[in-house]
């Protein structure tokens, strides 16, 4: 499946969470965060830094520069929820503050599939608080998928000055350590953390592929322990 197909129906799915909630700010926040923390198309997990360091393969402030809206996604049959519109985003990377060990890194510019709007009698709403906007910059810990590169998180976090925005969108729960943080900090902190040894290998691998290869992996280390050669990691 591709990656504009995939992150599109992950969104349709996000939005109907969100939609579906009682309408209280703080439930929906909570909605979002706990999707969001789940990493992209539901893969990986990437609340924490130490997530990132496992799951990631650079971590990039970058710039949008473009967008382009994408196909109306047909609504599910006898679905009361409006329809919802794709989007591209082309994010430029401005700096790299963290890389773990891969073969291949992010080009300078990178096209990702993000939250695009809902079409309600005809007229498009902006979809998702944690959006990408044109022209403005960004934390990033980018991630390989089969066809490209894509963002280990689904929300946005704003930087500006040099820093994390503070009360940005995801950061009431999922990423409040980042909240108001500088980016030189942001880079200490990931250079201080150590990838889990048993995912260290997998950097590179596809986030369509990388459940089943540390679960394979695991396995092999579990019957490894257990025949007595070395610790149960």
């Amino acid at each position: 499946m591709g990656r504009s197909v995939l992150v599109c129906a992950v969104l349709v799915f996000a939005l109907s969470l969100i939609s579906c909630g009682g309408g209280d700010e703080d439930e929906r926040a909570r909605e979002e965060s706990r999707y969001f923390g789940a990493g992209i198309d539901g893969y990986l997990p990437g609340e924490s830094l130490q997530d990132w360091v496992d799951h990631a393969v650079q971590v990039s402030v970058v710039t949008v520069i473009s967008e382009q809206q994408l196909t109306t996604l047909p609504t599910p049959e006898g679905s009361d929820q409006p329809s919802s519109v794709g989007r591209h985003v082309t994010l430029r990377i401005e700096q790299t503050i963290w890389q773990g060990k891969a073969d291949v890194y992010p080009p300078t510019e990178v096209t990702i599939g993000t939250w695009g709007w809902t079409l309600d009698d005809g007229e498009l709403r902006p979809a998702g608080r944690g959006r990408y906007e044109v022209g403005r910059t960004y934390l990033v810990p980018f991630m390989r998928t089969q066809d490209g590169w894509t963002p280990l998180v689904l929300s946005s976090i704003p930087v500006s000055g040099g820093s994390v925005e503070s009360g940005f969108p995801a950061a009431r729960e999922a990423y409040a350590d980042l909240d108001g943080l500088a980016i030189a900090d942001v880079a200490e902190q990931l250079a201080a953390l150590k990838p889990d040894p048993l995912l260290a290998s997998l950097v590179g691998v596809p986030a369509e592929e990388r459940w089943a290869a540390i679960a394979q992996a695991r396995e092999q280390a579990t019957a490894t322990a257990q025949a007595g050669r070395i610790p149960t990691p």
